[in-house]
């Protein structure tokens, strides 16, 4: 019996990877032109004009600067762990199922996470050819065995055999690459969800720090008190003489 693929396209998986991948790039391009512009544009002439008297401003406008510089940082690197995360294989989600409770490793319990995120798409992904993840990898390995025997000669099938082995191994590798795109899906928007709270922290530091910067490192010039010097050193004007 000919195995037909589904109808409906997978690829949708590996464009919402790739868009949630292109969307962290630029952030982590914006952030690192942000970066430059708040070191290139920090106003240290301003700090200069300030006295041994206003040490509490130099400090404060320090420790704002570090802070916003920290947590920009911070931003970066937590944007390009979606671009470095390592790709997920459907072998590596059936053996962490396997190891169940064995492995409590992060990656173990983040790819059984992912098995069961997969399982409940089973009736969509692959339940036209395999009732579970381990019964499609078998089948795979099976299909790749007998199109190998083919190549090697080891059989003699007719055209029509050799035909629907290769044909079943196309359709096998395809479900298991439809299979690896969800679950890479899945990792990278789990990735950029669990990162919304830190993220958002790091934004308002990183504002609030280049803010206080602003203000403490120029000073209201109005509020400081004018000295007016005299110069007691010039000869006083002469009187003009008087006539007759």
């Amino acid at each position: 019996m000919k195995v037909e693929p589904p109808g409906r396209d997978y690829n949708q998986f590996r464009a919402a990877t790739e868009a949630l991948r292109s969307t962290a790039k630029w952030l982590v391009t914006a952030l690192a032109g942000v970066a430059v512009v708040l070191v290139a544009g920090v106003q240290l002439t301003s700090l200069g004009r300030l006295g041994a008297a206003d040490w509490p401003r130099i400090l404060l406008a320090a420790l704002a600067l570090l802070t916003s510089l920290i947590s920009i940082g911070i931003l970066v690197r937590d944007t390009t762990r979606v671009l470095t995360d390592s790709y997920v294989t459907v072998t590596e989600i059936q053996d962490a199922v396997i190891d169940g409770e064995f492995a409590v490793d992060d990656r173990s319990v983040r790819l059984r996470r992912l098995g069961e995120q997969i399982a409940n798409l089973r009736e969509e992904l692959y339940a036209h050819v395999a009732p579970d993840l381990g019964t499609l990898l078998r089948r795979l390995r099976e299909a790749n065995a007998r199109t190998e025997a083919i190549i090697a000669g080891e059989t003699a099938p007719s055209p029509d055999e050799v035909e629907h082995a290769f044909a079943r191994v196309r359709l096998l590798q395809d479900i298991a690459q439809d299979v690896a795109d969800c679950a890479n899906y899945f990792q990278t928007r789990d990735l950029v969800l669990g990162m919304r709270l830190r993220r958002s922290v790091a934004v308002a530091l990183a504002a609030m720090g280049i803010v206080v910067f602003a203000w403490a490192g120029n000073p209201d010039q109005h509020a400081r008190p004018t000295i007016v010097r005299i110069d007691r050193s010039a000869p006083a004007s002469r009187l003009p003489e008087a006539r007759g």
